[in-house]
C-alpha cells in the first residue's frame, strides 16, 4: 500500500470513530433519565389549575349554563331548528341487527331475540331503540357527547333499560391514589359519586387535546344569533324613525295676525318665532 492511500485510509477510520462518539454523545444527552411512567402532563395537570377536589375543569363555553341555552336556542331559533332536524334524520336512518356465528352465518335465534330487546329499551321515549337512538343523536349534536347508563336486573339475568344522561351532569375527576381518570357525578351534598365504568359510559364527540368532555358542533350558532339581534336592533331603528308617517303642517302668517287682538300686534312677531320653535321641535318640521 502506498504511503498517501495509507494515510487516506486513516484518515477515513480518524473520521469515522469521531462521527460515532459524537452521535453517541448526543444520544445520551437526549435519552431520558427515567424511560418508565409518562413524561408529559396535561393542561389541567399544572399546579395551581386544579378545581375542587381534582376535578377536570370546563372550558366557559362548554358549561351547563351555556349547553342550557343551547337547548332554548336549538328550540327556538328557526335556522337552527331546521338544521337539527335535517342532522337527525340524516343521521338516523333505522338500523338493522344481525348476530353471526364463529362460522360467519347468521344465528336466527340470537337475532331475534335482540331485535326483541331493542323494542324494550328507552321506555321513556316512548320505546325502541331507534327512539333512543335520536335522542342520543340530538344531545351529541348540542353538547357534543353521548351518555348512557345500563340499567342491569338485581339478578344480574338480563337488561332492565338503557338510560340516555345528561352529558353537562358528569365530569372527569383524576384519582389521586391511582392517578386513573374516573367519570362522577356531583351529588346534593356537594361531592362527586365515581360511577361505574361497567354500567355508565361516556363518548365525547371531537375531544380536544386533554379535554374529554367533546365539542359541541352547534356552538358556533351563537354567533350567527347575535349577528340576527344586532340586526333586528338596528332594523327597529330604522323603522321607528323612518317608517311612520310624517305631518305636512303649513303656517299661515296673515291669518294669525288678523285675528289676533290689537292689543297683541306688537308682539306679534315675538309669538310667530315662538310658535314656529314649538311646530319645529315638536314635528321637527325643516
Amino acid at each position: 500500500m502506498a504511503f498517501w492511500d495509507w494515510l487516506s485510509f486513516n484518515k477515513k477510520r480518524i473520521d469515522y470513530d469521531i462521527r460515532q462518539i459524537v452521535n453517541a454523545s448526543a444520544r445520551a444527552s437526549i435519552r431520558p433519565v427515567n424511560t418508565g411512567g409518562r413524561q408529559t402532563f396535561d393542561k389541567w395537570e399544572q399546579p395551581f389549575s386544579w378545581y375542587d377536589m381534582g376535578v377536570i375543569p370546563r372550558d366557559s363555553y362548554k358549561n351547563k349554563d351555556v349547553m342550557e341555552n343551547l337547548k332554548i336556542i336549538r328550540d327556538l331559533n328557526p335556522d337552527a331548528s331546521m338544521s337539527i332536524w335535517n342532522f337527525l334524520r340524516l343521521a338516523n336512518s333505522g338500523h338493522e341487527v344481525e348476530v353471526y356465528t364463529k362460522n360467519g352465518k347468521v344465528d336466527k335465534k340470537a337475532t331475534e331475540l335482540l331485535n326483541e330487546k331493542a323494542k324494550q329499551v328507552g321506555k321513556l321515549y316512548g320505546g325502541g331503540m331507534d327512539q333512543l337512538i335520536n335522542v342520543l343523536l340530538l344531545t351529541s349534536f348540542t353538547q357534543g357527547a353521548i351518555a348512557i347508563e345500563v340499567e342491569i336486573q338485581e339478578g344480574l339475568k338480563d337488561i332492565e333499560d338503557i338510560h340516555a344522561v345528561d352529558p353537562s351532569s358528569l365530569d372527569f375527576k383524576k384519582n389521586k391514589e391511582t392517578g386513573e381518570i374516573e367519570l362522577v357525578q356531583r351529588q346534593i351534598d356537594g361531592t362527586f359519586k365515581v360511577l361505574n365504568p361497567e354500567t355508565v359510559f361516556y363518548y365525547p364527540f371531537d375531544p380536544e387535546i386533554s379535554d374529554p368532555h367533546g365539542r359541541s358542533p352547534i356552538l358556533p350558532v351563537l354567533q350567527i344569533v347575535f349577528f340576527q339581534i344586532e340586526i333586528l336592533k338596528d332594523l327597529r331603528k330604522v323603522v321607528h324613525h323612518q317608517g311612520h308617517r310624517r305631518f305636512d303642517i303649513k303656517v299661515l302668517e296673515e291669518s294669525i295676525v288678523e285675528n289676533m287682538p290689537m292689543i297683541l300686534n306688537i308682539k306679534a312677531q315675538k309669538l310667530l318665532d315662538l310658535m314656529y320653535k314649538i311646530i319645529f321641535n315638536r314635528f321637527r318640521i325643516k
